[in-house]
């Protein structure tokens, strides 16, 4: 659901192969983001501006400007302008405050979690076979099933290492792509609600004891307390998407045929 959601917002995409959309195929702008910078940061985002869109909508604004055409182009910018200054800070948020909390900086990823020998959601051979790939084609080594029990936090160091090559070497893709996107999509999503939460009870605060604008204010909690219950379902929300990643990625890296030097 989470994925017909997105390729329906995602108007823009310029590949998109779907008959109903093929005008989507011409050559876009250059301007335009590509697909991943689309549906998993700007469309998270947008939760951010909800709070915002409702502050300006009900912030009087008079004097200088009085027509409807010019307060809704300022309203509008305003809108723009936040959206590209949060951008980074939504992305810095949902990777330090969520995903390094509910992952332990990727050593409980479960990339990581699913390489272990204690861990069986992937077969012994698949994990061997991944394993023996990886050590080939990097020139690495894992660690083996006794250094895993003698210091599991050095073996998911050094899984973690490895996975990071593994997802270089896999890139997009078949279907990794597309999990990455939805993975990415609710990790900021989760990141801007945690912005959005603090941003809607400041605004509640000002509507309330500075506009007096009590309908703004009411609506301002409404979505502070919505923001907050998203962050109470985080771990949820984010380890059902990862985990489908981390399978994808690591099927798709064992199928892959490595390409070794002709002598």
């Amino acid at each position: 659901m989470a994925r017909r959601l997105l390729d329906d917002m995602y108007v823009l995409h310029r590949h998109s192969t779907v008959p109903t959309h093929s005008f989507l195929n011409r050559q876009m702008p250059s301007f335009l983001p590509d697909e991943y910078t689309f549906k998993a940061r700007w469309v998270p985002g947008f939760a951010v501006l909800v709070p915002v869109a409702v502050f300006l909508a009900g912030l009087p604004i008079k004097g200088f400007v009085q027509d409807i055409l010019t307060t809704f182009v300022i309203r509008t910018s305003c809108l723009v302008a936040v959206m590209f200054l949060l951008e980074v800070l939504i992305r810095r948020t949902s990777k330090r405050w969520i995903e390094d909390v509910l992952f332990n900086h990727e050593l409980s990823l479960p990339t990581t979690e699913f390489l272990l020998y204690g861990n069986a959601v992937l077969s012994k051979e698949m994990k061997a076979s991944i394993r023996e790939k990886a050590e080939a084609e990097f020139d690495i080594k894992f660690p083996t099933a006794h250094a895993e029990r003698k210091n599991e936090t050095l073996a998911r160091k050094r899984i973690a290492e490895a996975v990071r090559l593994i997802r270089n070497s896999v890139g997009r893709g078949r279907r990794t792509h597309d999990y990455n996107i939805i993975y990415g999509f609710w990790r900021n999503l989760l990141g801007a609600a945690v912005i959005a939460s603090v941003m809607a009870t400041g605004f509640a605060a000002l509507a309330f004891f500075v506009f007096h604008i009590r309908w703004m204010g009411w609506t301002e909690l409404v979505l502070a307390t919505l923001s907050v219950v998203i962050l109470l379902f985080r771990r949820p929300l984010l380890c059902g998407p990862a985990e489908e990643y981390a399978k994808c990625l690591l099927t798709e890296y064992a199928a892959t045929k490595t390409e070794r030097p002709t002598p």
